[in-house]
């Protein structure tokens, strides 16, 4: 599976010899061809450039790495990611934990456009939506953006069945079959839930709210979400109950649903939940963290993430430090920092592009 996973991805990125016009001026760093250089053992020179530099130009040179920067580099501050690290653990629950840099101060993009078709939405995005207006009504006052929160919050509430919030796709390359419920959705239900619910002191969301954060403490064999590995206990985004995927950013986001359900009521069940889901997470790292970039679950070891997906990350990870004052998920999260700027994951395709072609 992980072989073809890489030849799919260097595909993507146009790691095909011959598939480009050959480029001599590369826009690589020197500093990340002396790392593939290094990692290859390809020291010799060959017309001036060592082999695997002369590789890298037959297979498309600068495009190629353009590319790559395209899909994986940091996407840039103004389209980057906000922490919420400052007021984490009190009663009243202000910016949801991670949130789009566009909201960080006042302009006309602080709620998606498309956040008006709600109908052609999956719950997961509808709910978003709803937590994009409530940071963008924390942080102007307007009381059009209140509106639409509520809006939202109403249209949301509908869609609740049971407490549950049922995904009709079914996902073969899972084992999921409609409907089916993903601990992603509740979390973060729960969470616009008690927000409102603080907001307008409206019955209806805070029992909106309780009903979606149960079913984050309902087993899979029950038809839950929380399942427990080897004693560590993971919420999951898609329940499978044969091959728990443990997908990393949909568990970080269910805790804090759970987190904001404990925030408000007290519930010591949510708080225990939080804080073994937290724990979980340092010993099971490297299953994630390859030492040059993140894959997105425990089973593709090489499915990885893009770039803008590992910036979300760094920001859930920044904010679970705040939560649990570990220090594990600050120092991880400056790691990741390094991944995004350090070419790492250029610097890994390159050299297994290399030694396969070795083999031809």
């Amino acid at each position: 599976m992980k072989k073809i996973i890489l030849v799919t991805l260097l595909l993507s990125i146009g790691l095909v010899a011959g598939c480009q016009e050959p480029s001599t001026q590369l826009s690589v760093p020197a500093s990340t061809l002396k790392e593939i250089a290094k990692v290859t053992n390809t020291t010799s020179w060959w017309g001036g450039r060592s082999k695997s530099e002369a590789f890298i130009v037959r297979a498309g040179g600068d495009r190629w790495f353009k590319n790559y920067r395209k899909q994986f580099a940091h996407p840039g501050e103004d389209k980057g990611y906000i922490a919420e690290t400052v007021d984490v653990t009190g009663p009243k629950l202000g910016n949801y934990y991670v949130r789009g840099s566009g909201q960080r101060e006042k302009s006309d993009h602080m709620i998606p456009p498309q956040c008006a078709e709600l109908s052609t939405m999956a719950p997961t995005t509808q709910i978003y939506c709803g937590l994009s207006a409530w940071n963008a009504y924390l942080v102007t006052s307007d009381p059009g953006h209140k509106a639409t929160l509520l809006a939202i919050a109403d249209h949301v509430l509908k869609e609740q069945k049971d407490g549950k919030f049922e995904w009709t796709k079914e996902i073969p390359s899972r084992d999921l079959k409609a409907p089916w419920i993903s601990a992603l959705t509740q979390s973060v239900a729960t969470s616009l839930f008690l927000r409102v619910y603080q907001e307008t002191r409206d019955q209806r969301y805070m029992d909106a709210a309780t009903s979606a954060y149960r079913w984050l403490t309902v087993p899979l064999e029950e038809g839950g979400v929380l399942s427990i590995d080897h004693g560590n206990l993971w919420l999951e985004e898609y329940p499978n109950i044969r091959t728990p995927s443990h997908v990393l950013n949909g568990h970080m986001l269910s805790l804090f649903g759970a987190w904001d359900y404990y925030r408000v009521t007290g519930d010591q069940q949510a708080k225990s939940i939080v804080e073994r889901g937290l724990a979980s997470v340092p010993p099971s790292i490297n299953k994630y963290d390859t030492g040059y970039w993140l894959t997105y679950d425990q089973v593709n070891q090489g499915d990885f993430i893009n770039g803008d997906y590992l910036a979300c990350i760094i920001a859930m990870f920044d904010a679970a430090a705040a939560i649990s004052k570990n220090p594990f998920f600050s120092d991880t999260a400056t790691r990741w920092k390094d991944y995004q700027t350090n070419d790492r994951l250029f610097v890994h395709l390159a050299a297994e592009a290399y030694k396969n072609s070795l083999k031809k």
